[in-house]
């Protein structure tokens, strides 16, 4: 099978996630510094996310029955915490070790490409000043992209993501970022396009996502947006580099009518290298850093993520 390379290649996801009743019992206690943890585990989803970020050359579709199983090795820890753009917190030591495991099945519908896939994470997190530590399964994630537009000879692709998550995993509002006690769906869309006859591609992706009350402590949380903007050079058919930026806002959360924090406004950037090492086998590596942090940790995250082509 021939499979051109225009991107890290596959759709990267990452499970959804927020720690609701940890965030209410240190709410509760009402002095700062525990309002604060109460924002930042609530904002933890940066090292397992609340939405499902998209690296470049995730909206590259590959050829009609491609199979792909991929692994997500993850780590992820913070240190200082931020609360309305102003440091409130050091030596947090919060760390997170995950492992994620995906299928994706591309098809076509209609002559439009279609992919179809699912994944479940299984980590580990360490609240190093907290005391505290979980392990076991997170939520399971599933859903689907259909692109409208598609031409491989341009370079150039326009699609639309579906994706939800479920509240399946261990330790359901005890704080394990990896798992979470609410539904959450995710709705992106994004574009690549080649620059003329060059090696460099532009891509965008535009994201919206939606989240139900949480089951055990009854908290609202107000829709997460974001944006990513990538640049991506193709070094080969066998490398590309790519650095990206992303921004993401909104997400404020209500307990019976009051504020628990007002939301991010939070920024990131990566560095990306993805490539075929062998005819069926992918391998990407991604680090990235916050920037500036309105609400929450600010997060130091990594991943090796290797796929192989069925």
């Amino acid at each position: 099978m021939l499979i051109s390379i225009e991107a890290g290649g596959f759709p990267d996801s990452r499970p959804a996630c927020y720690s609701e009743r940890r965030a209410l019992s240190h709410v509760k206690k009402s002095n700062g510094r525990n309002l604060l943890l109460a924002s930042l585990f609530s904002a933890a989803s940066g090292l397992a996310h609340a939405d499902i970020p998209s690296l470049p050359g995730a909206y590259f579709p590959f050829p009609e029955e491609t199979k792909v199983g991929l692994l997500h090795l993850q780590y992820g820890e913070a240190d200082e915490a931020y609360n309305g753009g102003e440091k409130v917190a050091d030596d947090l030591d919060i760390s997170l070790k995950q492992a994620v495991f995906r299928y994706l099945h591309y098809e076509e519908w209609n002559g439009m490409p279609v992919l179809v896939e699912g994944g479940i994470p299984i980590a580990k997190q360490e609240n190093g000043r907290a005391g505290d530590s979980w392990s076991g399964l997170g939520d399971v994630f599933f859903g689907g992209v259909l692109w409208p537009y598609s031409d491989r000879a341009l370079g150039r692709f326009a699609g639309i993501g579906l994706r939800a998550s479920a509240p399946t995993g261990d330790h359901k509002g005890e704080g394990f970022v990896a798992s979470n006690d609410r539904w959450a769906y995710n709705l992106q869309g994004a574009y690549i396009h080649r620059l003329g006859e060059s090696k460099l591609s532009a891509e965008g992706v535009a994201e919206y996502e939606l989240y139900s009350d949480t089951d055990k402590a009854g908290i609202e949380t107000d829709p997460l947006y974001q944006v990513y903007a990538s640049l991506r050079y193709d070094i080969s058919r066998k490398l590309s580099l790519s650095m990206q930026y992303k921004h993401k806002w909104g997400a404020e959360q209500q307990l019976a009518g009051n504020d628990l924090h007002d939301g991010f406004d939070n920024s990131a950037f990566s560095l990306i290298a993805a490539g075929f090492v062998a005819p069926r086998v992918h391998i990407l590596g991604h680090i990235q850093q916050d920037l500036d942090v309105e609400q929450g940790p600010k997060l130091t995250f990594a991943q090796v993520r290797l796929g192989y082509l069925f």
